[in-house]
């Protein structure tokens, strides 16, 4: 299964029959959350998705509002309640909350119920023919179809595809160490720095004015709701460069090469160093490794995870330790080597990565 995102620009009109939709969406989450909670309370009973599905004959002639939108939506929302519920019983998830104004942002049309994808334009039943900015073609068999809103008014149209044909990668066996930073997001163990890791650092002179102009006003005012979209956009903006860096990166590095070995570091030891935290998170490792994941299985790389442990440190020519600070960027061993710091530890990486089941071990050679 795979989802291909748009664009959409709806007219003003448009825009304003997708708000409602989403309102009365919400509307009925809030309500068949609300009958589970004092079904249980009051009778220590449990309503399946089906009793609540077979209630919407009622609501709709009951609430004829419900009538704008299609049976196919309301079921998934009813759906979506079933799902929550579900997570907090057998995966541990939090119980359930209900949505407020801003947190529930889209709505599934399932099968071909209610739309119709033309050249540039997506029917919508009720909505009419709203205009799509189709920026590369679709692949496999469309399943269903997710309108979305984000928080600053962008609209999205998501198409969740099955049988999409698997992407043809290069025949490579070119193996790679990656050491993942803060000032460059990967430097390879052929010496190679790929990434930029300040999207956020560029923009927080904005980011400070826009919060500070949010704080002047006054809540519940149209100036306020304005100044958040402008906030939001901000962040969705500075969200949007951070994707399509870690897609060009991890694309071009699982084209190259055919063995990817990476530090299995955890963000969060990052997050709680104060001097590190802003850093760390404009950097977004963990969305980079997620992207290597699955488009390493997709063109069918072996992606592995080391033990960082002291391959800044280690020589990686004669494995001795040099300890030096972290503001120290040059590696300088008595050796005679002399390397950047993260390319050295980039070619520790990988020797672990090819020492196999045996690299604990290296490690403790390396470190002795």
């Amino acid at each position: 299964m795979r989802t291909y995102k748009y664009r959409l620009y709806p007219t003003t009109e448009q825009a304003i029959v997708l708000d409602r939709w989403l309102w009365l969406c919400r509307q009925l989450y809030n309500a068949c959350l609300e009958q589970r909670i004092a079904a249980y309370k009051m009778q220590r009973k449990s309503i399946s998705r089906f009793a609540q599905q077979h209630e919407l004959v009622d609501l709709k002639a009951g609430c004829p509002e419900f009538r704008e939108i299609g049976s196919h939506v309301l079921y998934d929302v009813v759906h979506r309640v079933d799902i929550s519920f579900q997570r907090f019983f057998k995966h541990g998830a939090g119980h359930p909350k209900f949505q407020g104004r801003n947190q529930y942002e889209s709505f599934t049309l399932p099968d071909r119920a209610g739309w119709k994808l033309l050249a540039s334009r997506i029917r919508l039943t009720g909505c009419g023919e709203v205009r799509v900015r189709l920026s590369r073609p679709i692949q496999g068999i469309i399943k269903n179809v997710t309108i979305k809103r984000t928080r600053s008014g962008r609209w999205f149209v998501c198409f969740s595809c099955d049988a999409v044909p698997a992407k043809v990668y290069p025949e490579t066996a070119a193996p790679v160490g990656l050491d993942l930073g803060l000032s460059t997001l990967v430097t390879t163990s052929d010496g190679e720095k790929l990434g930029d890791t300040r999207f956020l650092k560029r923009k927080l002179h904005k980011l400070r004015r826009a919060q500070r102009h949010v704080a002047r006003q006054k809540r519940g005012s149209n100036r306020r709701r304005k100044s958040v979209r402008n906030l939001a956009r901000l962040h969705e903006r500075i969200a949007d460069q951070r994707r399509d860096m870690h897609h060009k990166v991890s694309t071009a590095l699982v084209q190259k090469y055919g063995l990817i070995a990476h530090e299995a570091i955890t963000p969060a030891f990052m997050l709680a160093n104060p001097h590190t935290a802003r850093a760390a998170s404009d950097a977004g490792w963990s969305q980079l490794l997620r992207f290597l994941q699955w488009k390493s299985a997709e063109a069918g790389r072996d992606l592995v995870a080391v033990d960082p442990y002291n391959t800044s440190q280690a020589c990686s020519a004669c494995g001795a330790l040099v300890p030096k600070p972290l503001s120290q960027r040059t590696h300088i061993c008595p050796c005679g080597t002399v390397l950047d710091r993260d390319h050295n530890a980039a070619l520790n990486i990988l020797k672990l990565a090819q020492a196999g089941p045996s690299g604990a071990n290296h490690r403790k050679r390396m470190v002795a």
